[in-house]
Parts: structure tokens; C-alpha cells; sequence
């Protein structure tokens, strides 16, 4: 048996090594290497390399839609002019040849506080090379621009639309439609090839003393706190069952308090800084605008989000300073951090002593991953942790109307939240082929009805103008695109893909239906492992190690992605006390901090100016952590195994205490 699994795990590894390989085909002739270049998604994919601030200068970005045709404006609405771009990085080859072609029109131009201005071009950033300019002129119609670029000394160049440039501030507004940049042979130029080449640059510029220091301390306590609170759970178990302190509330209030103490100092005095303020902006831009269009052109943030996210603009536009406005969009997450804190205690005490149960929600109240997160790094993280927790614990209680709207808000706040589902399902399906109750299966039947026609109208803001227009289920588009259709194999996690160096790297076709397949036999696999003992506690962990290795092993994550599963495989140790699982868990609260604190500090979010950052290809401490995560979460999988079909389980061993020999 110990032979099959094995060579599961094998092939899982090795179909995830033909993945990587697959997508290491970024050079293939013809291939679109822009992201929604048509902007039919608005400027979804591209990024702003100036911050939008609507209530001081006047600069906005928005779709227009004109007969079934959609184009991308940048008005530059100040009265002293801005040098705006809007750009997207491409993966290449050294020494390629790619062309670029773009439709621009000039509707209105004019000087701004600078002697000379420029209308609406395509730039490479990395030797500042303007290889179109549609020049001053004002038109109705479009034109058609076309340049050829090779890149000489890097993978990766940033393509940029433009409106003014540097030294020629420019007042007026540009249009943008079929953006497109493709590789082509030689024979095929068809006009000058501009030479790009990057300056070198000092690795990861950004990063700066605070963010060193913070990695260095915290990577150290969070080690320490997992090797002392194994010392201290061993210990712990040759105590007598006694509550802590006099009443359980009380222990609950003082977990509370620290946890919420720890985040809200982060979110007010350390995350005051660059990261913070392209936050605002981004929240701002969409405070700036109706519900309906945010959501269509912020396709990344699902409906609740997205509302939590407008309300905090709405409320804090144009006056809130970085420390105030972070705090303020913290505030949820930070409070159900807390939440979180002593939902764990509550629950580790039907499993463990009191003592251990307030443990086990201490650490993570002081779990550096977590603190990072909810203090001011990510709002979707800490949310979506306490939500899955909500949902699984009505799991574990059978309690399936809170099942149904935990299962349901998890999936409003984040897209990952329908990786869930699946097991949700299993059980339910498990439970109304097992049950005589009538009233539990017409519970959980007309609760599937309702959440899903709830999960229709509660989206709805989400995409107004579509749902309006009669396309009610237009929302699963907005899904569709978060989850699947991110042109990028993984974004700075700690992961399988990036071991073979294709970190920021665009996906291919092949890549991206083998991905897909991928995850769907992931599925299958684990949640085939519940059938043997249908056990509810293992189903939660199965679901924890899913998460997990969907974070290692497949496509479009994050250095944030790796800590969701940790809440889940917590909430294991808490009912079985299984020691290799908590070290499994050790590890990779470790690994997650120290993935979520580099890039923090690389992209310079402590820092005076901020930029999203990837990891070098070929970082030799970035080969070493991949590694690391992979082998873990295999080992993870190994263990999930032998617990689910081989009953096994190693539990942590009371320290043994020498007695004092009496004289």
C-alpha cells in the first residue's frame, strides 16, 4: 500500500514537473504575450505606474464600449499635466525579435507645465525607449502602430502606454485598442529593430533596513514559537485538566487582546508606508466610480470584497492619512483575526485541556505569518482564514445551516473559497445518503437552492450594468478570469513552477487546460480519501492539505496563498494532537512568513516607494525555499495518507518529568 501511494505522489510530482516544463514555452512564434490587449476587461492586467488621485489631479482610466468594440482611455484631466503609463510585463527571450503593435487616437491635447508635451505612445521602461509616438496631433480616427523590439540582456520587459512622457507633462486625453506584442522570425521585420537593453541594476533595490530586520526577527520568533510550544503542549499533557484562569472567558479576553493589541500596533505605526499608499490608490479608484464598473474592471476582488473595499474608499477619499485609512481598512480583518483567536480556543477545549487549548490560539495569535497579513499586508487572507474556520467547525458540529452560510460567505469574500466546495458537497452527499431524517435532507437541499440564488443577488453590485442586462450568472465570468485566467504561472510563492525558474513567467495554452485537469484529479484524489471512514475531522484536514498543495503545485498563486491552509491543519492538530502534523505545520507557518515578509520587503512596502517585485530567476534562496515547500507539502500528503487509509497516527508524548528522589 505504502509502494501505491508513493508512486501517486510520483506521478503527481512528475505531471507537475510536465506542467512547468510546458509553460516554459514562452517563445513560441505568433503567441500573444499581452494580457487582454483588446480591453474587453478594462485594464484589467495592467498596472498604473502613477498613483490616481481623482479628488487632486484629474487623471482617470476608464473602458469605453462602442458597437460591441472596447478601448481603454486615459485622460490626463489636471490643469498642469501628468506623465501617465499604464504597463504590463511580458516574459521573453534574449534575443528574440517581437513585434508590437498598437491602435492609438489623440482626441484632445495640449501643453501642460513643461515646454513641450507628447500625445499617447508604447514605451519599453527598461532603457526608456519610446518605440511609438502618435505625436500631437488631434484626430477622430484610429491608427495603427507598429515597432519591432529586441531585448539583448533580459527576460522580461515592461510595455507601457503612455500619455506625455518624461520632461513633457501633458494635458488631454488618448485612446488605446489592441495592444499586442508577439514574437516573429527575422525574415519577417518588416522596419528597424530597436535594441532593448536593461541597465544593470543592484538586486532587489527596493527593499530597505526595516524590512531586513523585520524578516530576520521574526523568521527567528517564529521558529521559536513552534519549537516552544511543542516543548510546551508535551509538557501540558502531564498537567492536570484545570481551567487557566478562573473563567474560560476570561482566558478567551486575554487571547483576544493580545491578538488584536499585536495587529492594530502594525496597522498604525509600521504599515504607514509606499505599499499602503498604492493601496489607497487603488481603493480610491474605486470609490471613485460606481460598484457596478469597479467590479467589471476590478475582476480580482470578489463581490464582498470589493463592496468592503469601496465602502473604506468611500469613506476615507481624498482625507484620511496612510496610518488612519490602514487602520480603518484593517479594522474587519483585524477584528476577525481576533475572532479566530478564540473560536480555536473554544474548539481545541472539546479535544484538549484548557491549557492546551489556549495553546494552540496563541500561537496563532502570535504567529508572525498571520499578524503580517491582517496588520496591513493583505485584506483577503485574514477574512477568508476566519470564514473557512466558521465553515468547517459547523462541519465538524453538523450544523448544516451554518455549514451553508459559512460555505457561502467563503465563497462571496474570495474566489479560493470554491476550491471548498467540493468537500462540503461530499459530506452533504454522504450525510443524505446516509440519514432517515427527512428534515436534513430537505435542510441541506433547499439550502444549495437558496445559496445559490443568494450568491446571485448578493454579486449582483458586483456587475450592475450585466446584470441588469439580463446575464444574472455574468458573474462567474469575474471568477472565471480570477481563478483561470491569470497569464502568469505563479507570482512569487514558494512553488513547484518557480523551481524551474518561471516565476513571473506567462502560461501557454497547454499549460493552462494540463493545470486545470491537474487540479480536478487533486480534487478527486482527496476527497476519494474521506470515503474510507468518513470522518469529519479528517475531511477538514484533507481539505487543509488541499489548499495547501494547491499553493505549491499549481498555477496563479501568490506569496500570500501558502498561509490559507494553515487555520484548517491547526484545527487537526487541535482534535488528534498528531505530532507530525503540527511539525508540518511548524514548517510551513515558517515558510509562509519568510515568503510573505521577502516580497514585502523586495517590492519596498516599508519603503518610500513601492513595486511589484518578482523573485530573480535562479535566486539560489528561492531554488532552496521551493524545494523545501515541495518536499513538505509531499510529505504533508504522505501523512494525510497514511492518517485516512491506514489509520495511523503518531500523537505528541507527554515530556517525560524526572520525579525528585525524596532524601
Amino acid at each position: 500500500m505504502k509502494k501505491t501511494i508513493c508512486t501517486i505522489l510520483a506521478v503527481i510530482m512528475i505531471v507537475g514537473c510536465f506542467f512547468a516544463f510546458t509553460a516554459c514555452n514562452d517563445d513560441a512564434y505568433g503567441k500573444e504575450l499581452i494580457e487582454n490587449g483588446s480591453f474587453d476587461n478594462g485594464p484589467s492586467g495592467w498596472y498604473i505606474a502613477k498613483a490616481i488621485d481623482n479628488g487632486k489631479d484629474g487623471t482617470t482610466i476608464k473602458k469605453i464600449d462602442d458597437d460591441d468594440n472596447a478601448y481603454l482611455v486615459l485622460n490626463n484631466g489636471s490643469t498642469v499635466g501628468n506623465y501617465v503609463r499604464l504597463y504590463q510585463r511580458v516574459a521573453v527571450k534574449k534575443n528574440g525579435i517581437y513585434k508590437v503593435t498598437a491602435r492609438i487616437r489623440n482626441d484632445s491635447l495640449k501643453i501642460g507645465s513643461d515646454d513641450t508635451y507628447q500625445g499617447g505612445g508604447i514605451e519599453i521602461t527598461e532603457n526608456g525607449a519610446r518605440i511609438i509616438a502618435s505625436g500631437i496631433e488631434v484626430s477622430e480616427n484610429w491608427t495603427t502602430y507598429t515597432a519591432y523590439v529586441k531585448p539583448t540582456n533580459t527576460k522580461e520587459i515592461t510595455v507601457a502606454m503612455t500619455l506625455g512622457a518624461n520632461g513633457e507633462k501633458t494635458i488631454g486625453q488618448a485612446c488605446f485598442d489592441d495592444v499586442s506584442v508577439q514574437r516573429v522570425r527575422a525574415k519577417d521585420v518588416s522596419g528597424e529593430i530597436v535594441k532593448i537593453k536593461k541597465p544593470h541594476e543592484k538586486s532587489y533595490a527596493l527593499s530597505t533596513k526595516t524590512g531586513n530586520v523585520y524578516i530576520i526577527m521574526l523568521a527567528i520568533a517564529t521558529a521559536a514559537i513552534i519549537a516552544g510550544a511543542y516543548v510546551a503542549y508535551r509538557y501540558l499533557l502531564n498537567r492536570e485538566d484545570k481551567p487557566l484562569l478562573k473563567k474560560s472567558w476570561m482566558t478567551a479576553g486575554a487571547l483576544a487582546f493580545i491578538a488584536l493589541l499585536i495587529r492594530f500596533i502594525l496597522a498604525g505605526v509600521l504599515f504607514d508606508q509606499a505599499g499602503t499608499a498604492a493601496l489607497r490608490a487603488t481603493i480610491w479608484d474605486i470609490a471613485g466610480q460606481d460598484i457596478g464598473s469597479a467590479g467589471l474592471k476590478y475582476t480580482q476582488y470578489a463581490p464582498l470584497q470589493l463592496y468592503y473595499m469601496w465602502i473604506v474608499g468611500k469613506i476615507t477619499l481624498g482625507n484620511y492619512s496612510l496610518s488612519a485609512l490602514n487602520v480603518l481598512l484593517q479594522l474587519v480583518p483585524i477584528i476577525l483575526e481576533g475572532a479566530t483567536v478564540v473560536m480555536i480556543y473554544y474548539f481545541a477545549k472539546k479535544y484538549a485541556s484548557d491549557a492546551i487549548s489556549a495553546l494552540l490560539a496563541l500561537v496563532y495569535a502570535v504567529l508572525p505569518v498571520m499578524f503580517t497579513l491582517s496588520g496591513g499586508y493583505d485584506v483577503e487572507v485574514p477574512v477568508l482564514v476566519f470564514l473557512l474556520f466558521v465553515t468547517f467547525y459547523a462541519l465538524t458540529e453538523k450544523d448544516f445551516v451554518m455549514l451553508l452560510i459559512g460555505s457561502l460567505l467563503t465563497c462571496l469574500w474570495s474566489p479560493i473559497g470554491i476550491y471548498v466546495l467540493p468537500f462540503i458537497v461530499a459530506y452533504e452527499v454522504y450525510i443524505m445518503a446516509k440519514t432517515k431524517d427527512k428534515k436534513t435532507i430537505i435542510t441541506i437541499c433547499v439550502g444549495w437552492f437558496v445559496s445559490f440564488w443568494l450568491f446571485l443577488l448578493i454579486s449582483a453590485g458586483a456587475v450592475a450594468s450585466m446584470f441588469k442586462a439580463g446575464h444574472i450568472v455574468y458573474i462567474f465570468k469575474n471568477y472565471y478570469l480570477n481563478m483561470f485566467n491569470k497569464q502568469v504561472c505563479v507570482s512569487n510563492a514558494f512553488n513547484l513552477y518557480a523551481l524551474f525558474g518561471l516565476n513571473g513567467s506567462s502560461v501557454n495554452n497547454t499549460a493552462f487546460w494540463l493545470n486545470i485537469v491537474f487540479s480536478v484529479i487533486l480534487i478527486v484524489y482527496t476527497v476519494s480519501l474521506y470515503f474510507k471512514n468518513f470522518n469529519r475531522a479528517e475531511l477538514v484536514l484533507i481539505a487543509g492539505f488541499f489548499l495547501t498543495a494547491m499553493s505549491v503545485f499549481s498555477l496563479n498563486m501568490n506569496e500570500a496563498t501558502l498561509a490559507i491552509g494553515l487555520i484548517l491543519l491547526l484545527m487537526y492538530v487541535a482534535v488528534s494532537g498528531e505530532e507530525r502534523l503540527f511539525w508540518v505545520f511548524g514548517i510551513l507557518a515558517f515558510m509562509s512568513f519568510v515568503n510573505v515578509a521577502t516580497i514585502m520587503n523586495f517590492s519596498g512596502f516599508l519603503g518610500t516607494t513601492f513595486k511589484t517585485t518578482y523573485f530573480n530567476k535562479g535566486d539560489a534562496g528561492y531554488i532552496i525555499a521551493n524545494i523545501i515547500a515541495c518536499i513538505t507539502v509531499l510529505y504533508y500528503g504522505w501523512v494525510v495518507y497514511d492518517i485516512t487509509t491506514n489509520d495511523k497516527r503518531v500523537f505528541i508524548q507527554p515530556l517525560k518529568i524526572k520525579e525528585k528522589k525524596e532524601i
